[in-house]
């Protein structure tokens, strides 16, 4: 990644690939039947919020002390919460389903 683009995104180019990722998987199990692929779908959609609370924070703390740092935190700690439902309700995928 460009140097410009790592700074103004506050180093959050780095969760690319893990969000692609998830993204992906969870469409194609989504797609595949499995209701399992919607939670890797909701989990995404929360990083993206997640992110976004990362990105903000070096702007927000000028006007607001405390930052969205901590968002960043709370809504990671969701992601894997939702990912370990899914684990939890559906566990391992069947091969050859």
């Amino acid at each position: 990644m460009p140097g410009w683009l790592r700074q103004a995104s506050n180093g959050t180019t780095g969760y690319l690939p893990p969000f692609l990722a998830l993204a992906f998987f969870g469409a194609w199990t989504a797609a595949a039947g499995s209701r399992a692929g919607w939670y890797n779908l909701t989990g995404s959609a929360i990083f993206v919020v997640s992110v976004m609370c990362r990105m903000i924070d070096p702007i927000v703390c000028a006007s607001f002390p405390v930052g969205t740092h901590f968002l960043w935190h709370i809504l990671n700690g969701l992601v894997l919460g939702v990912l370990l439902a899914a684990t939890a309700r559906f566990g391992a995928p069947k091969v050859g389903q």
